[in-house]
């Protein structure tokens, strides 16, 4: 059985896939990987945690705002939740879901 990790981040969308073994899968899923909605949800997610980052500091130094992060919360769990909710519509009982990024938000 496969298992989707929800996690965010830098510059990668907030699912990954592993197999029973642990290994990062990256092909042969085209029901995942090519489902519009999902791609557009996971998109979301990905541009608004990059979005926390700041890359044009004058000590080049990448900043994480966690201000920031705190003020999105709300937004960002409601992009999980839909992302979890297209996971669970497309699942063809081939993968588990494994959210690492609910409980996390909730406690900032």
């Amino acid at each position: 059985m496969l298992i989707i990790k929800i996690r965010s981040e830098l510059v990668h969308s907030p699912i990954r896939i592993f197999n029973e073994n642990g290994y990062e899968i990256f092909n042969d899923l085209d029901y995942i990987y090519n489902d519009k909605k999902l791609l557009s949800l996971t998109k979301k997610a990905e541009k608004l945690y990059d979005s926390y980052y700041d890359f044009n500091r004058q000590d080049d130094s990448i900043f994480f705002d966690e201000k920031l992060e705190k003020k999105n919360k709300n937004k960002m769990l409601h992009l999980i939740n839909k992302i979890k909710k297209r996971l669970n519509k497309i699942n063809n009982n081939n993968f588990i879901i494994e959210d690492y990024e609910t409980e996390r938000l909730i406690n900032l």
